[in-house]
């Protein structure tokens, strides 16, 4: 089978195409055997989301497997989500319930780690929803691909009552544009190359709702960070999938529930401390996974071009939130001194943006 070749290539310098297309390869392996049912443990944090609880559990109860734990940890909830809980596993001795203190997402979800007995985890957010058959088939995928980290699967996307909306910015997101014609077709994906994605500044995944996790990536990868605010599963979602394969499975899918009280959304991109967090989470990830690498990979991370595009949207963003020109004049003769070519790069974009010349091939620093 020929390789895919991301169509996001052909944006790319020539130096940067030949790592790229000596990383991603699609695979046609021999499956392997269905094995015997792996207990999954779906671990479900929360915090105050009772209006959301009962679609929660009646798409744990449609799974078409029975083989799993729920593992809960409740934050103190004050909506009368702890009373539910407490109902439920009295109902199902399937339901494990506990209580943590309010000490952020990540914390909570960790938590929730530590408590899980499965091979396979799966992080049922509390306001969101899957498909009946999406722990079937993402498990079949990682009984089958016993090297495979990660199993993915497509995403739906819901408002606050339920109603499915559209995703039409989903196509022009990092999966797509990586995938090419293999964006409906299941497909292995090959460590580092989506980890090396997140190096663009965006997620490769977009919900957490969306994988299923060999719980032993947890002790390679470590559990999420917590002094990351509501993007630090960008950090660990790189960091795995530096490290290991993961699996598309496109007949199923997780879903992510868009409303005014959800703990995580798209966050926007012209904020600085946005930029900024991304370009601190990837350079911590590439020093941690960096020697872990296969070549080309490792030579590449240790180049300040891993770094050029997350470094351009952070000057651009912070350039612009200088309130004057001799400021802004500032801010550029100092980039221009640490980053000439990166800086060039910004320089010729803008003139760009504004009169419709196309930018020439550069080279990054």
């Amino acid at each position: 089978m020929e390789p895919l070749r991301p169509q996001f290539l052909d944006a790319l310098p020539d130096f940067e195409k030949v790592w790229v297309t000596a990383l991603f390869r699609y695979e046609q392996r021999g499956v392997q055997p269905l094995c015997e049912n792996h207990l999954i443990s779906i671990l479900l944090p929360n915090l105050n989301n009772r209006p959301f609880l009962e679609e929660r559990i009646e798409s744990i109860c449609r799974q078409t497997v029975s083989d799993w734990e729920l593992i809960i940890v409740d934050s103190y909830s004050e909506d009368g989500a702890w009373e539910f809980f407490k109902d439920l596993a009295a109902r199902d001795d399937r339901v494990k319930t506990s209580q943590a203190p309010r000490q952020g997402i990540y914390a909570g979800w960790n938590e929730c780690i530590r408590r899980a007995n499965g091979e396979y985890v799966y992080f049922a957010t509390s306001d969101d929803t899957m498909a009946p058959d999406c722990l079937e088939k993402l498990s079949n995928a990682l009984d089958q691909h016993p090297g495979c980290g990660l199993a993915h699967c497509d995403l739906r996307l819901f408002d606050a009552t339920g109603r499915e909306v559209p995703k039409d910015w989903w196509w022009q997101g990092l999966f797509v544009q990586s995938s090419g014609d293999y964006v409906h077709r299941r497909h292995i994906r090959k460590a580092p190359f989506d980890g090396l994605l997140h190096l663009c500044g965006q997620t490769v995944y977009i919900s957490i709702t969306q994988l299923l996790i060999r719980k032993e990536l947890f002790s390679s990868v470590g559990l999420f960070p917590t002094d990351r605010g509501s993007i630090g599963d960008f950090q660990w979602v790189m960091k795995a999938t530096l490290l290991w394969d993961s699996i598309y499975v496109p007949d199923t899918w997780g879903g992510w529930r868009q409303h005014e009280k959800q703990a995580t959304a798209l966050s926007a991109n012209n904020r600085l401390e946005h930029w900024k967090a991304l370009e601190s989470m990837s350079r911590c990830v590439l020093d941690e996974a960096g020697d872990f690498l296969p070549e080309p990979a490792r030579s590449f991370t240790r180049r300040p071009a891993a770094m050029s595009t997350l470094r351009k949207n952070r000057i651009r963003v912070e350039y612009g939130s200088k309130p004057g020109f001799s400021d802004k004049l500032a801010y550029s003769m100092s980039e221009a001194r640490k980053y000439p070519f990166t800086m060039m790069a910004v320089v010729v974009d803008k003139i760009r943006e504004t009169i419709g010349v196309k930018r020439p091939d550069l080279p990054i620093d």
